[in-house]
């Protein structure tokens, strides 16, 4: 299925060179719009503004969450860098403490985390 995509990918580039193509769909995924533009910076912004439409709008929307889309976008980043480390609510509690000086319990760090994998699941 991998390959079928990533055929249909390489042929929409009209290019001969695979190994770029190949570096281009791996490093930003094969969402046509972002596949048509050229620099880094504008592949990153499209990629980004259509995570931030889609996935966190629909947590903020579905959650009721009204004033939290900056910490959730923290906890998100903050999660995927930590990505094979040990973590939980507290240390997640305390980093954002302790970095971004905001205080937030663990109970509601577990919740956000809660709706992350509900998200993810629907």
């Amino acid at each position: 299925m991998l390959f079928n995509i990533y055929y249909e990918y390489l042929k929409s580039q009209g290019v001969d060179d695979k190994h770029s193509v190949w570096r281009d769909y791996v490093t930003y995924g094969g969402m046509p719009f972002a596949a048509t533009l050229k620099s880094h910076e504008d592949k990153s912004k499209c990629l980004q503004e259509l995570f931030r439409n889609a996935y966190l709008a629909d947590v903020l929307e579905r959650c009721k969450l009204q004033n939290d889309e900056n910490v959730l976008e923290d906890l998100l980043d903050i999660i995927s860098s930590s990505i094979g480390s040990l973590t939980n609510p507290t240390k997640l509690a305390n980093t954002f403490n302790t970095i971004k000086h905001i205080k937030i319990s663990p109970k509601t760090i577990s919740r956000y985390l809660d709706y992350f994998v509900d998200a993810f699941m629907k």
